[in-house]
């Protein structure tokens, strides 16, 4: 083996590695309408009501309207909250 075949086989495993230990994308999408909004200095804490009915307390940096979304965002690490990164 040549030094070329050593380094590519090197490159490949380390390539290989960062793949496998990539963080999983732990975005969540919901739909459903912005409850309850009350608006601060940081942005708007509000209730994301789905169509099943369920409730979800959630955070976003800017200004919210109660009119149909798709809530883009990630929970807490408690799991309490969706801090949303986007509304579609």
């Amino acid at each position: 083996m040549n030094r070329y075949t050593i380094l590519s086989l090197v490159l490949l495993t380390a390539v290989i590695l960062m793949i496998s230990f990539s963080p999983a994308d732990d975005t969540v999408e919901i739909t459903g309408y912005a409850d309850n909004p009350h608006e601060n200095q940081n942005g708007t804490t509000f209730s994301i009501k789905d169509p099943q009915g369920n409730e979800t307390k959630a955070f976003y940096s800017g200004k919210v309207d109660s009119s149909l979304h798709v809530f883009k965002g990630r929970y807490s690490e408690d799991g309490n909250i969706l801090f949303v990164n986007d509304i579609d």
